[in-house]
């Protein structure tokens, strides 16, 4: 994990944060939120860098709920 593609995607997702929702955040939310969106991005790349193959994925029968009566 590159720490400059950690930064670079870490300043959009925090651009697109502060542009949704920037008019609710006090100074001390901001500085939290920008720690918050680093850690969430590592954790991003992290699990992106898994290879799964469709085989391996569980198959889990669906049965709906019915109620009777």
């Amino acid at each position: 994990m590159e720490e400059n593609e950690v930064k670079v995607q870490g300043e959009i997702f925090l651009s697109l944060l502060h542009r949704l929702y920037g008019d609710r955040f006090t100074p001390d939310m901001a500085d939290n939120l920008k720690a918050a969106t680093e850690t969430v991005v590592k954790t991003i790349l992290a699990l992106r860098s898994v290879r799964m193959d469709q085989v391996g994925d569980p198959s889990l029968p669906f049965t709906p709920f019915r109620k009777e009566g």
